[in-house]
Parts: C-alpha cells; sequence; structure tokens
C-alpha cells in the first residue's frame, strides 16, 4: 500500500425488469442506437456494442488510473521499456494499428495478465516470471492485445449495461456506503471474465500477432501447458489465468496447430533471440508478495518502506494492496480502512476527509498517539435509513499522513470498541531493525554447478526440498528433466 486512495461513488442500483421498466428500457436502447453501430475489427463485419471508440478509449483511461492505484507500477525502468516495446511490435501488426497502446509492468504476484478497453494492457510481475523465453512472453501479450483489438471487454461491458447497469459494485460498499472505494476493489475484474469464444478469438490473434513479428507461438503452447500441469498438482491452486480459458489440453494442441497454420502462411522468419535474452531481463525479479509493501507476523502488520505498524484484532480478516489496508470483521461487521492521503498534517487531512464524505460530525480532538501527531474525528454517516458510526484517525508518520476509518452500523458500533482501540491505539513507527531491513525474495539466473537431473542439481544449488517443484515450474520444466552443466536455470533467493 503505497499511493493516494482515490473516493469513488458506489453505482446505482438497475432497476428490476416488468412491464412498468418497459418504456426506459426502450428509450435507454434508442438513445444508445445511434453508438450501436461498431465494426468488427477482426473480421470487418458490423456489430452491436452501446460503447462507440471514443467511450472505449475513455474508460480505458479512467480504470487504468484505478489499476495503476490498486496494483502499483513495478519500479523497473528498463523492464517496463523492454515489455513496451514488445507490445508495440504485436500492436503493429494488429487490426487496430493506429490505436494507442500501453504495456504496463504491475507490482503483484499474481500469475495473471489481462486487458482493459482502450489499449490498455497489463503483466504482473508474477506472470513474468513464469516466462522462460521472449516467444512466450510474446504469445500471452499478443493475447491479450488480441482482447483490445476484438473490443471482448467492450462487449462484455455493454452486456453489463443492458442487463445490471455498469459501474462498480460490492457487498462492503453496499453496507458500509460511506467509505465507496476506499473499501472497495476499483475496478471490478469481473467484467473481463471472457467467454471461452473470446478466449479462443484472443488465441488465434495472439498467435497471428506473434508470429507476424517473428515470435515462435509454439512456446505461447508451451507456457499454457505449463499452467495447466500447475493446476493439476497438489498444492497448487488454479493460476488465475486460467480461470475462464479453454481447458489446457485443448488448447496446448489448438495452439501449436495455429502456429504451423500461422508459420507456413507468412513464411516465418523467427527473430532467433536465445532464452537467455528473456531471463536477464527478469533476474532479480521480485517473487511473491513483497514484504516490505506490507506483511503481518504474530498478529501484527508492519509496513516497512511506509515505516508504521498496528496490531490486528484476532480472527479479523487483513487485505493488502497498493492503494488501502482493510481489516475486516469475521461477520463482516465492523472494519477499519487505512489509506495514505496526501495531506500536509492530520487537520488538513481531516478537513478533506470530512469535506468530500458528507458526514456529520460529533466532535474532534487533537491526539497524540504512541508519540506520533493525530486529529481523532467522530462522526456519523446516514444514507436513507442507515446511520453508520465512524471514529477517524488521521496521524502523521514522518512526512506522510495516514488515515484510519474504523466504521459499523450505530447499533453496532459499541460492540466493536475493543477491536477498535486494540487497532487504532497500537498504530506506531516500527523501530525493530530487522523489520525495517526486510527483503523480499527475488528470481535470480544462475548456472548449474553440476549436470544431472533437474532436482539433484537443484539441491546442489542449495535448494530446499519444499521448493523443488516451485522453481521446477518456475523453469517450465519437470524435476526428472536433464540438466547439462552450465545450463541457466532460474532460482528464488
Amino acid at each position: 500500500m503505497t499511493r493516494s486512495a482515490r473516493h469513488m461513488t458506489p453505482p446505482a442500483k438497475a432497476g428490476r425488469t416488468g412491464r412498468k421498466w418497459e418504456p426506459i428500457l426502450l428509450l435507454l436502447v434508442a438513445i444508445c442506437l445511434p453508438a450501436g453501430c461498431a465494426r468488427d475489427y477482426v473480421s470487418g463485419r458490423p456489430t452491436f456494442s452501446l460503447i462507440d471508440v471514443e467511450q472505449e478509449i475513455a474508460l480505458g483511461k479512467e480504470y487504468d488510473a484505478q489499476v495503476v492505484e490498486q496494483y502499483g507500477l513495478y519500479e523497473d525502468p528498463d523492464l517496463a521499456a523492454y515489455l513496451d516495446e514488445i507490445g508495440q511490435s504485436l500492436a503493429a501488426v494488429s487490426q487496430r494499428p493506429d490505436m494507442e497502446y500501453y504495456f504496463r509492468v504491475l507490482d503483484d504476484g499474481v500469475v495473471n495478465a489481462f486487458a482493459l478497453p482502450g489499449g490498455y494492457v497489463y503483466m504482473p510481475r508474477g506472470i513474468l516470471a513464469y516466462f522462460n523465453s521472449e516467444d512466450q512472453l510474446a504469445g500471452v501479450l499478443g493475447h491479450e492485445t488480441g482482447h483490445v483489438v476484438a473490443r471482448h471487454g467492450v462487449e462484455r461491458m455493454s452486456q453489463q449495461v443492458l442487463f445490471t447497469g455498469f459501474g462498480l459494485t460490492d457487498r462492503l460498499a453496499r453496507r458500509f456506503p460511506v467509505v465507496g472505494g476506499l473499501a472497495t476493489a476499483p475496478i471490478n475484474l469481473g467484467l473481463l471474465k471472457y467467454s471461452r469464444d473470446q478466449e479462443s478469438e484472443s488465441d488465434r490473434l495472439g498467435v497471428e500477432y506473434a508470429t507476424r513479428s517473428g515470435f515462435d507461438a509454439h512456446a505461447m503452447a508451451d507456457f499454457f501447458h505449463l499452467l495447466g500441469t500447475m493446476s493439476d498438482q497438489a498444492g497448487h491452486s488454479v493460476p488465475t489465468y486460467l480461470s475462464t480459458h479453454p481447458h489446457p489440453e485443448q488448447r496446448y494442441e489448438q495452439v501449436n496447430q495455429l502456429a504451423d497454420e500461422w508459420q507456413a502462411k507468412v513464411a516465418f522468419t523467427p527473430r532467433g533471440t536465445k532464452p537467455i535474452a528473456y531471463l536477464q531481463r527478469i533476474d532479480g525479479l521480485v517473487y511473491g508478495p513483497d514484504p516490505r509493501q506490507g506483511f503481518t507476523r504474530e498478529g501484527v502488520f508492519y509496513h516497512p518502506a511506509l515505516g508504521f505498524q498496528f496490531s490486528v484484532p484476532a480472527q479479523w480478516e487483513l487485505s493488502n494492496t497498493a492503494a488501502r489496508v482493510i481489516v475486516l470483521a469475521r461477520q463482516e461487521e465492523a472494519l477499519v480502512v487505512m489509506t495514505p492521503t496526501g495531506a500536509r498534517s492530520p487537520a488538513e487531512a481531516a478537513d478533506t476527509f470530512q469535506a468530500e464524505a458528507n458526514l456529520q460530525e460529533i466532535n474532534r480532538r487533537k491526539d497524540s498517539i504512541n508519540g506520533l501527531p493525530a486529529v481523532v474525528v467522530e462522526s456519523v454517516h446516514v444514507e436513507g435509513r442507515q446511520r453508520t458510526r465512524m471514529r477517524s484517525q488521521f496521524v502523521a508518520i514522518g512526512e506522510i499522513v495516514l488515515a484510519f476509518h474504523a466504521l459499523a452500523a450505530e447499533p453496532e458500533y459499541a460492540a466493536q470498541t475493543k477491536s477498535f482501540d486494540l487497532l487504532l491505539c497500537s498504530i506506531a513507527p516500527v523501530t525493530d531493525q530487522a523489520v525495517l531491513a526486510v527483503e523480499p525474495r527475488r528470481v535470480r539466473v544462475v548456472q548449474a554447478h553440476t549436470a544431472g537431473d533437474l532436482a539433484a542439481v537443484l539441491v546442489d544449488m542449495g535448494i530446499s526440498e519444499d521448493m523443488l517443484q516451485e522453481t521446477a515450474n518456475l523453469n517450465g520444466r519437470n524435476l526428472q528433466d536433464a540438466v547439462a552443466r552450465g545450463e541457466w536455470l532460474k532460482i528464488v533467493q
């Protein structure tokens, strides 16, 4: 959690279907029809969409800011430029070469990739760690670019407009509307869970773009096969990237077949880039969760990068993102939301939040929390018959001001006071030097010291038994595979 959170207004609920709504629905469709005539860039045929190209680009720009706020950008300019260079080469041979494309590396360990309408393609560092060549990277980048070109996200959004309303929804935002965007993910990626047909189309497009750009799309099939293998292994959850995609084995065969066809069709000339060229790019890549951006140990949440800590009430769940930290009671009857404010002082932060949230302030006082300057505000938010009681603490830690909002429905607030006090009164600077000096695990590219099967080679390199299978997956290999002395391998240190 490193960036200022933006306030977002929950969407209005869609009306129920029924005869009395028919005139409104007909009017909505009539209004939208002028924008409904769009072109399928892949087939060239007319298609229906409520979102025209200008709206598509505007939506992508808006959501891009929210995605970056939620996940954060990975701070490696050279890696970002490298990803963009390959992505732009793919976009240039697509059916929408004139669109402006943005290829971003997100600071998240999830094995996933996704795209938004308007030309935005995202590669979290988690999936970059599992690629073993430029060809694999290009295949997945091409697949995601295909979603943009074919306007799959726009199609899904159009369906949401017609049937359920378009916007951000979340059970916490409905229960505690005062926090709105503070307590919810800024973008509902569920809108972008494409159909199997859409995923298959993007596979075809990804193979086409990669092949036209000189990348071997067979490597794309190998990567999908790896993800399928990981999902079948005991103790491994299904990688997020497989959640809505076709069956891995069928997909492996189909992508290989498509690669053969396209390589014959365009008289394929490979770039011939060796795998080590890609591996060198990700040497030192942060692997998995980054403890410098927050971790919990023995009931205490530490944030080394920002230098603060607090106690987590027993049996409460904590969620940490680049934009906010949410600590939630088991039955979701209460929560604490922490965000940075961008204010110069606790008083300024309190004034800004109270004005934007439209709260009924009960009392306000200056305070000192474990030596940290603070302003504490008690307030009530009223929406219809719902009254939410909130205790907000705005705390200065060094040059930053953090906001902690503890809230519950007014009738339940008193019962949560003990838990709120435990967390809010424990906010303090981090003084443990071991915590301040904590470093994340990183991908390291090294040469095998000896020859043998992969398992034996990794053991010889000091890899623990519980990391053998994970390291094999990281290299796209089986533990029984033969490894030559001097061969380049990825390990985690």
